[in-house]
């Protein structure tokens, strides 16, 4: 008998270019990792009698990584930012149903943490795009 499944031990990154940058749940805090998407799908434009839709491209989306920092991705992602803060490639993150979401134009950067031995996570944020209306893509290289 098979059933869907809502689990923390999905939730991973997984980067196409740069394997290091991989996190798993045991280099992830309570929170594990959070996506935010910062932008609109499409464009709504007024007109004298109402609006019309221009759709994008892609929507920008900011990934909260809360890695360990006891984790050895807690350094590595340090230096990471230190070196370059641009990632090459492609960013798949899993969420706890075990969907993947891909994302594109990666960029990294720190947020804080604190020092009071009270959060055991240091907060990284991804800035990525995110693929939308390939549909319409499609119809425009035919």
């Amino acid at each position: 008998m098979a059933f869907d499944i809502i689990f923390k031990g999905f939730a991973k990154a997984i980067f196409s270019d740069d394997s290091s940058l991989n996190i798993i749940p045991s280099d992830l805090g309570e929170e594990m990792i959070g996506v935010n998407f910062d932008s609109d799908a499409v464009k709504r434009i007024r007109t004298a009698v109402g609006t019309v839709a221009s759709p994008e491209l892609f929507v920008e989306v900011s990934i909260t990584l809360h890695i360990l920092k006891t984790s050895p991705q807690y350094v590595i992602y340090k230096n990471q930012i230190k070196s370059s803060t641009v990632i090459n490639g492609e960013v798949t993150l899993y969420d706890d149903a075990n969907t993947p979401w891909t994302f594109q134009k990666i960029s990294v950067k720190p947020t804080g943490f604190t020092a009071s031995g009270n959060d055991a996570t240091a907060q990284y944020i991804l800035q990525a795009n995110w693929p939308v209306n390939n549909d319409l893509i499609a119809q425009l290289t035919a």
